[in-house]
């Protein structure tokens, strides 16, 4: 940084010290300092100045010793005035005017009083030729340097004006003199509203411009002076400004402004600022290292996670908290984020101080500067809690398994052996035993066989949420459709009429999203039996909470339900209506419920008693493509 503003200085300077003398009030200049243009003028002036006086002081010399008369003094005199006021206009004309300056002072011999000797004639005419001679040869001198002077400041006239750094010159009430294109296009102004307006309409901060012209005003040179200016258009930009006082004699007479645009320097110190503040405050650890691997980034997180401090770190290479057994896989991961992919949620171990390891969960990415890898980014999360989870999770389902195994077949047991002898006891002794004895008894064996059923739904419901998901791309309509004749077959459907769009495939495991459809259907069936012409509609929407997925919907015209108890039917065992009217366990909608939230989905009911009731689910859905990979449309969307 300290380089750079050295530089900026540096070249400010030397671009103050090339356009002193340009454009603004004349004979500005900085005191103490020569200006080759202003003392290129004034060495001009000197010398046109002393041939005007040097001539004339000698034709007067001569008409006093030996006069010549007015007439010959005249005719010394024209040609210098001519030459001087000429040659100012037009160089070129120099030589023509001294040789018609030689030819006036020849004719001077015909001009000349009687009674004079030839002999001082000849000496005052070739005094006047030799005069009149060097007159011209400094003249013409003088002049070729004049037009190569005009020319260099044309040139750096323009050069100037074009300049891609903003100029600008401020008179000491702060009043803009004159401004280059530059500066007009970096703030959106046209000349007349931005040339003779105090800088205060232009900045931002009043403290600042006041402080500003103040400064200038004392004469001090400002570096790298940062200031907010307001374009045109109402936006902001930050500027940096280095600026002089230019002097005439000892007087002030304006200051130079070269205004450079450091917004976008500004935008990336705060979004640094912002980074460096989430890299500082991350749960995670946060490394980077250079291409060849050494460390040149260490967080706080880094500290309490693999237990070096950030010192220790720095300038290391990234193989000392990578384990020995894991430098390969590493190596693989670098030479893969090197060709362009990133590397996420990566689980492996990482090595602490003490040589100890932990699991965790890496991502890396590469960092680049102008499409220059510039080093790499590793995230590192702590996967301690979640290792312990999964361990205990583990545990959990060989619990679990346990459990159903012994519902599968210690409870089942005693089911049988009521089961059994209550059988007995109706085959041997139904006849004899009294009505009440044979109603208790039949309670015992209906009671025994729901037992049974809520074991098998348990533990179905238990294996469903335990089962690895397959995911693949499943056509829901012919899921449906199969669900369908299978329930034909078993003689549940009877005379329900049943409506299926065309439905979309998604993203699901087949096996469980058939149970979905089996229970759905099942649930709508039942619950729409009372009715004379049971009717079920299935359809689907686009899910606007979650783009990209499907809303899959079902609707009969049962029951239905009240919305208010909406919050227990997908609980296991829950159920809004009694066993006697609807037969039932109360773990079919939570199988549903259970399986799509697996998926990542949600599930949800709508209903009103004796108006039916609607199911909805959301899914992930898969897009059909044709050859030119296009969407295809899909038609008969439900409504």
């Amino acid at each position: 940084m300290r380089n750079t503003s050295e530089a900026s200085r540096s070249a400010y300077g030397r671009l103050t010290s090339a356009i002193a003398s340009l454009s603004a009030p004349s004979g500005s200049s900085n005191p103490g300092r020569s200006d080759s243009w202003n003392s290129d003028s004034a060495v001009e002036r000197l010398l046109v100045n002393a041939l005007i006086v040097g001539g004339i002081a000698g034709i007067f010399m001569l008409d006093v010793f030996r006069p010549l008369g007015f007439v010959v003094w005249m005719l010394y005199l024209l040609p210098l005035w001519l030459s001087v006021r000429l040659a100012q206009r037009r160089p070129s004309s120099v030589g023509l005017v001294g040789l018609t300056s030689v030819i006036l002072v020849v004719a001077g011999f015909w001009l000349e009083p009687s009674g004079k000797s030839p002999w001082t004639s000849s000496a005052n005419r070739a005094t006047g030729i030799i005069v009149i001679g060097l007159n011209t040869v400094l003249l013409q001198r003088l002049m070729r340097q004049r037009e190569t002077i005009l020319r260099n400041e044309e040139e750096l006239r323009d050069f100037v004006e074009g300049a891609s750094v903003g100029l600008h010159w401020v008179g000491l009430d702060g009043t803009i003199l004159w401004a280059n294109q530059a500066a007009l296009n970096l703030l959106g102004y046209a000349a007349e509203e931005y040339i003779e307006h105090s800088i205060r309409e232009f900045h931002a901060d009043l403290d600042i411009a006041d402080d500003l012209v103040q400064r200038l005003g004392k004469g001090e040179t400002l570096y790298n002076y940062e200031a907010r200016l307001r374009c045109k258009s109402g936006v902001i930009r930050h500027v940096s400004i280095a600026a002089n006082a230019s002097w005439r004699g000892k007087r002030f007479s304006h200051s130079r402004c070269f205004i450079r645009d450091i917004s976008a320097q500004k935008e990336a110190e705060v979004l640094h600022a912002r980074l460096a503040a989430i890299v500082t405050h991350s749960g995670d650890a946060i490394v980077s290292f250079a291409p060849d691997g050494v460390i040149d980034t260490w967080n706080k997180a880094a500290e309490r996670l693999l237990w070096w401090t950030e010192m220790e770190s720095i300038g290391r290479p990234e193989s000392m908290f990578v384990p020995d057994d894991r430098l390969p896989e590493s190596r693989e991961l670098i030479r893969t984020v090197l060709l362009g992919q990133p590397v996420r949620e990566f689980d492996t171990q990482r090595k602490r101080k003490n040589g100890s390891l932990v699991d965790v969960s890496i991502t890396m990415s590469p960092v680049l500067v102008e499409n220059r890898l510039l080093s790499i980014c590793e995230i590192i999360h702590d996967n301690t809690k979640r290792k312990t989870n999964e361990r205990a999770l583990r545990e959990a389902n060989k619990e679990l398994e346990a459990f159903s195994y012994s519902v599968s077949h210690d409870l089942r047991a005693p089911l049988r052996s009521i089961n059994g002898f209550a059988k007995i006891l109706a085959e041997d002794f139904g006849p004899s035993l009294p009505p009440e004895a044979k109603r208790h008894l039949h309670v015992i064996q209906k009671g025994a066989g729901r037992m049974g059923e809520l074991i098998d739904d348990l533990l179905e419901f238990s294996r469903l949420s335990r089962s690895a998901l397959d995911r693949q791309a499943v056509d829901v309509e012919r899921v449906i459709r199969e669900v369908w004749g299978e329930l034909r077959r078993q003689d549940q459907v009877q005379s329900a009429e049943l409506v299926v769009g065309d439905l979309p495939k998604c993203l699901a495991d087949r096996k469980l999203i058939k149970q979905v459809w089996v229970n759905l259907l099942s649930n709508a069936l039942k619950y729409s039996r009372p009715r004379r012409e049971p009717r079920i509609e299935i359809g689907w929407r686009d899910d606007e909470q979650q783009p990209g997925n499907v809303v899959y919907w079902i609707r009969d015209n049962g029951v239905g339900f009240d919305q208010q108890y909406v919050s227990k039917l997908f609980g296991v065992f829950q159920r809004l209506h009694r066993t006697e009217d609807f037969e039932g366990t109360g773990v079919g909608l939570a199988l549903v419920h259970r399986i799509v939230q697996r998926h990542g989905g949600r599930v949800w009911a709508e209903g009103r008693l004796e108006e039916g009731a609607t199911f909805y689910f959301t899914l992930e859905r898969i897009y059909e493509l044709d050859g030119a990979n296009q969407h295809l449309g899909l038609v008969g969307r439900g409504q």
